[in-house]
């Protein structure tokens, strides 16, 4: 429940602290006054858009900010968790404009994301009015509402998925049929790519070996020079190691039969010797092989230059050219067995469909089993709501566009069917869609209706009503006054009426008006004892003129009210 809204610098508001009780918070004024602003401060708090336009000129940025009892809202619950926000009795919510760049949003002093403020939203209050009214001319919406009714969140999930397979599985089909139309063309094409890889006959590893050879060959005589210089130090040259090592092998032979530890270091000695007799023939071996060729430098450049060049044109690595040898040969032998990849394609499209009618039959099953107890409690709903006469119809029509099924059916991402609410104001007549035969004020009753009937148990325990009431006066108010009314026994609702039949049923009566003070509009916003109440509802019945008649008709109305109650 709503329990504060405080509002700095929001376009007109200068400032405001709104206290709100449960049950019906009725707030009224003239139009302009500020009402929808205090809306729109709401709407920040629960996720929507802001923006530097909102903003009141000349201040330093806007601030909103509400508490809200956590109670036993379950769903705020759950999503506090989901959220990893700290769970208390009371939540507090605060935003901020500044006057350019974004702003911030906190939840209970713990700096969150505006999806985040989003995702609460949906689970603290839900926003009713005008626009919505809008909606109901919407036959998607139709649908939402009834999906959302009858739990058919699973079965619209696997319709979708069977969709998507549908659509994939028809575009496969459709890809192979393009290729065969041009399949002469593209074989002819692979050929000449592949007989281009088989004159250069790219082996596994040669690219990496040629880099490598490239490299000696052309520091040939760098190499020749360092090999010499260290097989003369080691082996050829006067005074070489080779020379050293074997003059100290024969002085400690020459002793070791005084000292067995001589003779062992004479061993090893004569392992190094052969070592370094090993390596020294290498090195001439080495010497030998690095020759500074001209012409096998040429043949090898040549040859590395046309690996990057065909690796440039086939777009991969140069070390990966014989894979693509492989692929062409795969595509070529693909194209060859054309024909019986467009039948196993089109028997895939062929089985896709046949799932998703499947899946399409369990959602529209869903879909009239939702539709039969809607349309029972629309008229119970309807009939408290002074249309006794009315028959509300949730209808489900086929769809016309989509993949077709093999019983003939269209089939979209959203089903097999559109859903249209219908609505037969009048004995003797047809139902008919709302969007066509419903007027304003049988549009703002079927929404109240909807309203009830489509509550979710553990769902907003605070509903806004945006001058819902507009388009009916007379007894139609009443009616919908009574159904608000049992309506925030459920819950919390703030209603913003012109309608004294709605005002004087609340339990918390908010008059909005504004004043220019220095040149500057603000607006004001206070709480009505019993007095304000009356002189309130003397306007709401009189205009603006308020007489002693209008104060003894709305003190009338409160006492009758008040015996009713």
């Amino acid at each position: 429940m709503l329990l504060t809204l405080r509002i700095e610098n929001l376009a007109i508001i200068e400032s405001a602290c709104v206290q709100f009780g449960p049950g019906l918070n009725v707030l009224s004024g003239e139009t302009g006054t500020g009402k929808s602003v205090l809306l729109q401060g709401l709407a920040l708090i629960l996720g929507a858009k802001g923006g530097t336009h909102l903003v009141r000129t000349g201040s330093t940025g806007a601030q909103v900010s509400a508490s809200f009892s956590v109670g036993e809202n379950l769903a705020l619950q759950r999503r506090l968790r989901e959220l990893d926000l700290p769970l208390s009795d009371t939540l507090e919510i605060r935003r901020t404009l500044p006057p350019q760049g974004s702003g911030r949003s906190y939840v209970n002093d713990r700096a969150v994301k505006r999806s985040d403020l989003q995702s609460l939203g949906s689970v603290l209050v839900e926003f009713s009015g005008q626009h919505e009214q809008r909606l109901l001319m919407d036959c998607e919406h139709h649908r939402m509402l009834l999906d959302r009714h009858g739990r058919c969140g699973p079965e619209l999930d696997r319709v979708l998925g069977a969709h998507k397979a549908v659509a994939e599985a028809r575009r496969g089909l459709a890809r192979l049929k393009r290729d065969a139309d041009r399949v002469e063309e593209q074989q002819e094409y692979l050929r000449f790519q592949l007989q281009e890889l088989k004159e250069l006959s790219p082996v596994e590893g040669e690219f990496a070996g040629m880099e490598q050879s490239l490299l000696t060959l052309r520091h040939a005589e760098d190499l020749r020079g360092g090999a010499r210089d260290a097989e003369r130090e080691l082996y050829s040259a006067e005074g070489s190691a080779l020379d050293r090592l074997t003059r100290a092998e024969s002085a400690l032979r020459g002793i070791a039969e005084f000292d067995a530890r001589f003779g062992v270091q004479a061993e090893r000695l004569t392992e190094l010797i052969y070592q370094v007799e090993d390596v020294a023939q290498e090195l001439q071996s080495a010497m030998r092989e690095i020759r500074s060729n001209p012409r096998s430098l040429d043949e090898l450049e040549r040859r590395r230059r046309l690996y990057v060049r065909m690796a440039r044109k086939h777009r991969c690595d140069p070390s990966e050219l014989h894979l693509c040898v492989e692929r062409l040969e795969e595509e070529l032998e693909g194209l060859g067995n054309l024909d019986e990849r467009m039948d196993a394609a089109a028997k895939l499209v062929e089985d896709a469909r046949v799932r998703a009618m499947e899946h399409a039959d369990q959602l529209t099953a869903a879909r009239q089993r939702a539709a039969l107890r809607l349309d029972a409690s629309m008229a119970k709903e309807l009939g408290s709501l002074a249309m006794k006469q009315a028959r509300f119809c949730t209808a489900l029509v086929p769809a016309t566009e989509g993949e077709c099924l093999p019983d003939g059916r269209r089939l979209g991402p959203m089903g097999a069917e559109d859903v249209v609410f219908q609505l037969s104001a009048n004995p003797g007549e047809e139902p008919r869609a709302v969007a066509k035969v419903a007027s304003g004020g049988e549009l703002s009753r079927v929404l109240l209706g909807l309203k009830i009937a489509l509550r979710g148990g553990d769902g907003p325990r605070s509903w806004v009503f945006d001058e819902i009431d507009a388009g009916i006066s007379g007894q139609a108010a009443e009616t919908v006054g009574a159904k608000l009314r049992e309506l925030s026994g459920m819950g919390q609702l703030l209603c913003i009426t012109h309608l004294p039949q709605i005002a004087l049923l609340a339990d918390t009566h908010l008059r909005i008006s504004k004043q220019v003070k220095q040149g500057r509009t603000r607006t004001q916003i206070e709480t009505l004892d019993l007095d304000g109440r009356v002189e309130e509802l003397a306007r709401l019945v009189g205009g603006a003129a308020v007489t002693d008649v209008s104060r003894s008709y709305a003190r009338e109305l409160l006492a009758a009210y008040d015996q009713v109650a």
